[in-house]
């Protein structure tokens, strides 16, 4: 127990070491090319670093390598001179080496001090609680889901702007896919529900909506297949999906006479942009930093937004500080691709450096935490199946989603106790 502790502390010198890099950092010219490849290649190296560290626990190696996607595709920038993006106000040297610096910290503090040898899969900390009803009642839920999600969606468009028609409900059935599991405690109850599962993941794709189609298939993967398929084979999986991905993208967007190798591997538009999402969330990132630097979103904007984040578990976004959507803020005062940005910046937004250490150990906290109890481990698989929302759009569905997520736990676990 003691070493099982012990592995859980939080490395205290590396925490350390990074605050001296911040320091480092802060006195450069950060808004020179030297630096920017520098600060570029150390953040690549830092990643496949992580990425060889954990490539025996499944669940971190499909993150880590969804990270390393959104760092290396700027390489052109940094190399050959191409824009990430085609909105180019605040894609400046300046606040595109600060926002790769701050993902760099945000990583490393994401893994501080977790084991990559004995790391415990949330998914075996989840054993099925055996009642009559309940998986029943959830299950009935997810299908009436069915009908709403697709409610008012036309089939997969070419419009990529914020103003996109979705529906929430798609991701919202991660948290009823992942409390029904808990009850799911036959062989009957858990093909039912994986297959439920598989049609909320493939319907997404119906409209366009990627994110979603990997949310629910990663929620299914960590309460299902974790730890059971070799690295070997998930890499291949990786790639294979990835190019699956890319062409379904550039298809939606140009149709079949726009697929192509320099269009799907290189993602370089005929404009000699990038035109993918690593691009789209940089630009995004860059853009609310530059509005921080320009003093419009300053610290009073900071605190409204951060609280705004919580009263959004219980208000509509009608009723809720505008502040809040820091996206809709933002497009007040320059386009946009989407409601993207690192988590990084978000961090900085609420609390400058001190935000990115307190929110980066945060997470680091929970995934420590999912291997020892249930509850953690619900949270766990949760923040494991999301990290493509909340790793590259916003952070809000970490807190409300999250918490509604407990909410209907609370109420599961109360109606099982009044009907025994």
């Amino acid at each position: 127990m003691n070493l099982v502790q012990h592995r859980s502390k939080i490395n205290i010198l590396e925490v350390l070491y990074l605050i001296l890099t911040v320091i480092v950092f802060e006195l450069l010219d950060k808004s020179t090319l030297f630096i920017g490849q520098i600060v570029f290649c150390i953040s690549l190296l830092s990643n496949i670093q992580l990425l060889y560290k954990y490539r025996k626990v499944d669940i971190f190696f499909i993150f880590l390598g969804f990270s390393f996607i959104h760092i290396f595709y700027i390489f052109v920038y940094y190399f050959f001179d191409i824009p990430y993006h085609y909105i180019l106000k605040y894609q400046t040297l300046y606040n595109t080496n600060k926002i790769i610096f701050i993902q760099f910290i945000v990583l490393r503090l994401i893994f501080n001090g977790v084991s990559s040898k004995n790391y415990i899969i949330p998914r075996l900390n989840l054993l099925p609680i055996k009642n009559k009803y309940a998986f029943w009642i959830f299950l009935f839920i997810l299908i009436i889901l069915i009908p709403i999600s697709n409610s008012g969606l036309s089939t997969i468009s070419s419009d990529y702007s914020i103003e996109t028609k979705s529906s929430i409900w798609f991701e919202y059935s991660v948290i009823f896919i992942i409390i029904a599991s808990l009850y799911a405690n036959t062989k009957i109850k858990t093909h039912t529900l994986k297959t439920i599962g598989f049609i909320f993941m493939c319907m997404p794709l119906l409209y366009g909506k990627r994110l979603a189609f990997l949310m629910v298939g990663l929620t299914l993967f960590n309460l299902y297949y974790s730890g059971k398929i070799k690295t070997k084979y998930l890499l291949f999986l990786f790639i294979g999906g990835f190019l699956v991905l890319r062409s379904f993208a550039v298809i939606r967007s140009n149709g079949l006479a726009g697929l192509s190798v320099q269009s799907v591997i290189f993602s370089v538009n005929n404009s000699g942009t990038l035109s993918n999402g690593p691009g789209g969330v940089l630009v995004s990132s860059v853009t609310y930093f530059g509005l921080i630097k320009e003093g419009i979103f300053n610290l009073v904007f900071s605190l409204k937004s951060f609280i705004g984040m919580f009263l959004s578990i219980l208000i509509p976004s009608s009723l809720n500080i505008p502040e809040t959507y820091v996206n809709t803020q933002a497009l007040k005062y320059e386009n946009i691709p989407g409601n993207g940005g690192f988590p990084g910046i978000y961090f900085y937004l609420w609390g400058r450096y001190i935000g990115v250490f307190i929110g980066s150990l945060l997470l680091n906290f929970f995934i420590k935490k999912s291997q020892y109890s249930t509850k953690y481990a619900i949270y766990g698989v949760f923040l494991l199946s999301t990290f493509p929302r909340w790793y590259t759009y916003n952070m809000h569905i970490l807190i409300k989603m999250g918490a509604w997520l407990f909410i209907l736990l609370i109420i599961s676990k109360i109606y099982i106790k009044t009907t025994r």
